[in-house]
């Protein structure tokens, strides 16, 4: 393992080479300040210079940056993908390394020569007192939401164009969705969801008077759903029988259609896996009319690449072929009918693993060109023959907000929500010009609910089936307008439908399978971080997400809901989520994990409210209770440049990052997946107003020549030595990280200068310094975490620390909160 970390000049020591490896400042997401307002830039550089001299990894490609300092993941294009583990330390001001790749580039240079200080966007949040965000302000336009004032609820979104409002329950699950406002134009409509006693979600009644209704077996998985008009007027119903390990093998759709000469369609499917539960062969029977039943069969090789798709239907078979490379990417395409090959395409990729150029072959050789931006993202396409090219443009979450072409026209502006309860961005307005007319608008709930091209009062539902899939849509007449009708892996079945995805973004909608955005210009999806393509089932860049170890086919970086569409879906283009998370009305959970930005920035703006009104933001959380800060690391003056890092939240997430001067001194501390090494800082910190100075033989107080007790502090020397990211974890920081104080076990510690008004060690002076003691002869870089806590629960009972009952609750956070950070 190579040890990598930036020194506190941002350059990268390698052993005792220095690289001249300097990280500009342009290139971040910096918060403003301001009463209200946090001002987010987004401006793009490339972010390292690498020296041609550089050995150690001469072939890297992409870096992946882990909260820091935490793993780096390496990824290496030829022969294959492999990961490589190594330590990085990086101070970025204002910026989440969680979600970005960055290139690098072979340059020897202090600075890349290539960087560019342009800004891409601005968008401005403001949020309440209580932190709660109140208005995202984008390039598109404006979005504003309310909460409830007792319970922080979100209870209403509104825009220049629609208002929204939501009502919840006793349990605080949602009960009403009020949509008052649509184009402009005042309406009524009013969705409301029930639940079972168990919480599984019960029924969903449409304005139109359209009931869905959900049952399940006693596991609590969906077996049913039907959608009726006034109790007995069926709509559509989808009943589905399980595997006992809980996967759909069999279902029976009735869709009611538009078309008067095939009112209804009965369509009987069966799924069957292999050993490792991916799908081989899904068998549609259609009742209505035998055209339309068809036969899918898969086959993959052993690490899950798709090499064969079989499709019979109407007496006629297509045979699709695939051939990869080491690195699992699709190289050539080659098209059978019965069994007289009619197109071959052949794929290229950047050394990113991102899809370059799709060619046909078989004919005249046209090309489809794929271009990315610095963050990967895919940015244009030019159709084949190069007659037309399609414009992309991302905000800083890497969500598309704009889309155009070359032929000429208006763009599509896309007013994203990401503060709403579907767990994770969704357009909510489409526009041609900023402050203009929507040409399409959308009304959120736990999922989206309706669509609005036009009339205002003329709104289009959406009727789903167990998967999630748009399969109907009705007008607040429950008049069904269109039906469609999908594979396993999301492409839409021509005939049976009403139209072809493609026609159905031109005329009808673009919210199709799993009620993702189908893009018919790419032929397809837009699931966030990436495109998805139903028709060979592949992403088209490489995953960012590792996947799970204990899941194989989650560590494969192209393939689809790990080659199981009928039981999973993946709507951040990431990883795979059950259907159960779809139709029992539970994502909340999946909004805790997919928006953490969200809560980032709700946290700084509370910081910034505190700053506006001159009011410390450590002090107000100790004021409040809600102190959850470990250390702090005093920094000597000649070190102003360097960042305060705030950690609220358990300590885990890294917050913003500020500049906190006082004269020539500036306080910093340092992260480490959530743990600090240096011990009590925070205490001197808060004894002295936060102001202190590290020399070489202790810590001082402002004003003050008397070092502070020897046991009570850390100087910047020690602090260097004691944080290696190979070492373990100091005890008493997990002690104090489970919240010992708000179990009883704290005691206020009034030992000395530096003690007064430090809620944060839960031990009196004394048995702190015996418990330090005693940790001092532990040797923590070859412990792993756990087993630091087990020793450091072992001595706090030797020494009688606190009662047996406290000391275990201790323990059981501790190791609660070890085990969520991986350990």
């Amino acid at each position: 393992m190579v040890s990598l970390r930036w020194d506190m000049k941002r350059r990268l020591p390698i052993g005792a080479q220095n690289l001249p490896m300097i990280l500009p400042r342009p290139f971040v997401r910096g918060e403003g300040r301001g009463e209200g307002n946090a001002l987010k830039i987004s401006v793009y550089q490339r972010l390292l210079a690498v020296s041609s001299s550089f050995s150690l990894l001469p072939s890297v490609q992409k870096i992946r940056v882990h909260p820091c300092p935490s793993v780096v993941k390496l990824r290496l294009p030829s022969p294959v993908w492999r990961f490589a583990t190594y330590w990085l330390i990086i101070s970025l001001l204002g910026s989440d390394p969680r979600l970005d790749f960055w290139t690098l580039h072979a340059q020897s240079c202090d600075l890349p020569s290539n960087s560019s200080t342009d800004t891409v966007r601005l968008t401005y949040f403001a949020y309440d007192f209580d932190g709660h965000l109140t208005q995202i302000n984008s390039p598109e336009g404006v979005i504003n939401y309310g909460y409830d004032i007792a319970t922080g609820r979100h209870t209403s979104t509104c825009t220049a164009n629609s208002y929204v409002t939501y009502d919840y329950d006793q349990l605080g699950r949602l009960q009403h969705v009020n949509a008052l406002k649509r184009n402009g134009a005042a309406i009524n409509e009013t969705t409301t969801y029930s639940y079972d006693k168990v919480g599984n979600r019960q029924s969903v009644t449409l304005p139109s008077g359209i009931v869905t209704s959900y049952g399940y077996d006693s596991l609590n998985r969906l077996t049913g759903l039907t959608n009726l008009l006034g109790g007995t007027n069926l709509l559509s119903s989808y009943t589905y029988q399980l595997h006992p390990t809980g996967r759909r093998t069999n279902a029976v759709e009735v869709l009611k259609t538009e078309d008067s000469t095939s009112p209804w369609i009965t369509n009987h499917i069966t799924w069957q896996y292999d050993g490792m539960y991916r799908l081989v062969n899904e068998f549609s029977v259609s009742s209505t009319n035998s055209a339309w039943s068809y036969t899918n069969t898969f086959q993959y090789d052993q690490v899950g690449n798709r090499f064969s798709k079989v499709h019979s239907q109407n007496g006629a078979t297509t045979a699709v072929t695939n051939l990869f490379n080491d690195n699992d990417q699709l190289l050539r395409e080659v098209t059978l009918s019965d069994g007289t090959p009619i197109e071959t395409n052949s794929y290229a990729y950047a050394s990113n693993g991102s899809l370059l150029a799709k060619t046909n072959i078989s004919s005249s050789s046209s090309t489809t060109l794929y271009a990315y931006d610095l963050k990967n993202k895919l940015s244009s396409v030019t159709a084949a023959g190069g007659s037309t090219t399609n414009f992309f443009l991302y905000n800083d979450s890497g969500i598309r907000v704009q889309s155009s072409s070359s032929s000429g026209g208006s763009p599509t502006l896309y007013l994203v929500d990401a503060n709403n309860r579907t767990g994770y961005a969704e357009v909510l307005e489409e526009l041609n010009t900023v402050g203009g007319a929507p040409i399409a608008s959308y009304v959120m709930g736990d999922e989206v609910l309706a669509q609005c091209k036009g009339t205002p009062t003329a709104p289009s539902y959406f009727l789903q089936d167990g998967h999630g899939n748009n399969r109907q849509l009705a007008g607040l007449d429950a008049t069904i307008s269109s039906h469609f009708n999908y594979d396993a892996y999301g492409s839409v079945q021509t005939g049976i439908s009403s139209s072809s995805a493609e026609d159905a973004v031109a005329n009808t909608t673009s919210k199709l399978y799993c009620g993702e955005q189908y893009d018919a210009n790419l032929h397809m999806y837009n699931l966030r971080a990436r495109y998805y393509n139903p028709a060979n089932g592949r992403f088209n860049q490489l995953d960012t997400f590792e996947g799970f170890s204990d899941d194989p086919q989650s560590l494969h970086k192209y393939t689809y809901a790990n080659s199981d569409p009928i039981n999973g879906i993946d709507p951040t283009g990431q990883f795979t989520v059950v259907e159960l998370l779809v139709v029992t009305g539970i994502l909340a959970i999946l909004g805790a994990i997919l928006l953490p930005a969200i809560a980032k920035a709700k946290q700084n703006a509370k910081n910034q409210r505190l700053r506006a009104l001159n009011k410390d933001p450590l002090q107000d959380q100790i004021d409040s209770g809600q102190i959850n800060l470990h250390e702090f690391l005093l920094m000597p003056a000649d070190q102003q440049e360097e960042q305060l890092k705030w950690i609220y939240d358990n300590g885990v997430r890294q917050q913003q990052i500020e500049l906190a001067r006082a004269g020539n001194t500036i306080l910093a501390c340092n992260m480490a997946e959530g743990f600090f090494y240096a011990n009590d800082a925070v205490g001197l910190a808060l004894g002295f107003g936060g102001v202190m100075t590290v020399t070489d033989i202790g810590i001082l107080g402002q004003g003050s020549e008397d070092v502070v007790q020897l046991n009570e502090i850390t100087t910047y020397a020690s602090f260097k030595a004691r944080s290696r990211l190979g070492d373990s974890i100091d005890g008493h920081e997990l002690w104090m990280f489970a919240n010992q104080k708000a179990i009883g076990a704290a005691t206020t510690r009034l030992g000395g200068a530096a003690s007064r008004n430090n809620p944060v060690i839960a031990l009196d002076h004394a048995m702190h310094v015996r418990v330090n003691a005693a940790q001092a002869a532990l040797n923590p870089a070859t412990m792993t975490p756990l087993e630091n806590i087990d020793a450091c629960a072992a001595i706090m009972r030797r020494l009688n620390a606190a009662s047996p009952e406290k000391i275990d609750a201790l323990q059981k956070l501790a190791i609660q909160h070890a085990k969520s950070l991986g350990y």
